[in-house]
Protein backbone atom coordinates (compact mmCIF):
# COMPACT_ATOMS: atom_id res chain seq x y z
CA UNK A 1 0.00 0.00 0.00
CA UNK A 2 1.48 3.72 -0.98
CA UNK A 3 1.95 5.74 1.50
CA UNK A 4 1.59 8.78 -0.84
CA UNK A 5 -1.85 10.66 -0.84
CA UNK A 6 -4.17 13.43 0.51
CA UNK A 7 -5.07 13.29 4.22
CA UNK A 8 -7.26 15.64 6.29
CA UNK A 9 -3.77 18.11 6.60
CA UNK A 10 -3.41 18.26 2.58
CA UNK A 11 -6.93 18.92 1.96
CA UNK A 12 -7.22 22.04 4.66
CA UNK A 13 -3.75 23.02 2.97
CA UNK A 14 -5.31 23.10 -0.49
CA UNK A 15 -8.23 24.91 0.98
CA UNK A 16 -6.43 27.09 2.67
CA UNK A 17 -4.43 28.02 -0.76
CA UNK A 18 -7.57 28.76 -2.33
CA UNK A 19 -6.24 28.72 -5.34
CA UNK A 20 -6.75 27.53 -8.95
CA UNK A 21 -5.49 24.56 -9.66
CA UNK A 22 -5.65 24.70 -13.40
CA UNK A 23 -4.04 21.46 -14.70
CA UNK A 24 -2.49 19.25 -12.14
CA UNK A 25 0.90 16.52 -12.09
CA UNK A 26 1.04 14.66 -8.77
CA UNK A 27 4.58 13.13 -8.28
CA UNK A 28 3.34 9.32 -7.62
CA UNK A 29 -0.12 8.43 -7.81
CA UNK A 30 -1.67 10.17 -4.78
CA UNK A 31 -3.79 7.99 -2.27
CA UNK A 32 -7.04 9.06 -0.39
CA UNK A 33 -6.55 9.22 3.22
CA UNK A 34 -9.66 10.82 4.10
CA UNK A 35 -12.24 9.38 6.65
CA UNK A 36 -14.59 6.67 5.13
CA UNK A 37 -17.64 9.54 5.57
CA UNK A 38 -15.93 11.82 2.82
CA UNK A 39 -16.59 9.13 0.36
CA UNK A 40 -13.09 9.65 -1.76
CA UNK A 41 -11.41 6.34 -1.42
CA UNK A 42 -8.90 4.59 -3.58
CA UNK A 43 -6.62 7.72 -5.45
CA UNK A 44 -7.59 10.87 -5.45
CA UNK A 45 -8.00 12.33 -9.20
CA UNK A 46 -11.71 12.40 -8.37
CA UNK A 47 -11.10 14.70 -5.32
CA UNK A 48 -8.80 17.07 -7.30
CA UNK A 49 -11.62 17.37 -9.88
CA UNK A 50 -14.15 18.07 -7.33
CA UNK A 51 -11.76 20.90 -6.21
CA UNK A 52 -11.51 22.31 -9.32
CA UNK A 53 -8.92 20.86 -11.01
CA UNK A 54 -8.92 20.88 -14.77
CA UNK A 55 -7.00 17.74 -15.27
CA UNK A 56 -5.09 15.04 -13.16
CA UNK A 57 -1.78 13.57 -14.27
CA UNK A 58 0.33 10.98 -12.29
CA UNK A 59 3.98 10.48 -12.69
CA UNK A 60 5.74 8.02 -11.61
CA UNK A 61 9.04 5.29 -11.76
CA UNK A 62 6.69 2.99 -12.93
CA UNK A 63 3.10 2.42 -13.72
CA UNK A 64 2.77 -0.01 -10.72
CA UNK A 65 0.00 2.03 -9.65
CA UNK A 66 -1.30 3.34 -12.94
CA UNK A 67 0.32 6.55 -12.69
CA UNK A 68 -0.01 8.20 -16.89
CA UNK A 69 3.20 8.77 -17.13
CA UNK A 70 6.05 6.43 -16.23
CA UNK A 71 9.57 7.89 -15.92
CA UNK A 72 13.01 7.99 -14.29
CA UNK A 73 12.93 12.00 -12.02
CA UNK A 74 16.80 11.35 -11.89
CA UNK A 75 17.18 12.28 -15.86
CA UNK A 76 15.99 15.85 -17.17
CA UNK A 77 12.60 16.26 -17.98
CA UNK A 78 11.59 16.00 -22.19
CA UNK A 79 10.01 19.15 -23.22
CA UNK A 80 6.75 17.94 -23.76
CA UNK A 81 6.67 17.98 -19.99
CA UNK A 82 7.82 21.67 -19.47
CA UNK A 83 5.12 24.11 -18.63
CA UNK A 84 2.40 21.59 -18.72
CA UNK A 85 1.19 21.64 -15.63
CA UNK A 86 -0.27 24.78 -12.88
CA UNK A 87 0.09 22.82 -9.87
CA UNK A 88 2.55 19.62 -8.99
CA UNK A 89 1.51 18.24 -6.16
CA UNK A 90 3.70 15.61 -3.75
CA UNK A 91 2.16 14.75 -0.37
Amino acid sequence: MSTLGIGIVELNFLKFCNLPLGRVLTIGRQESHLPKRCNLQGFSEDYLINLGALEVISLDFSDYEGSNIAIDLSIRLQNPLLNKFDTILDF
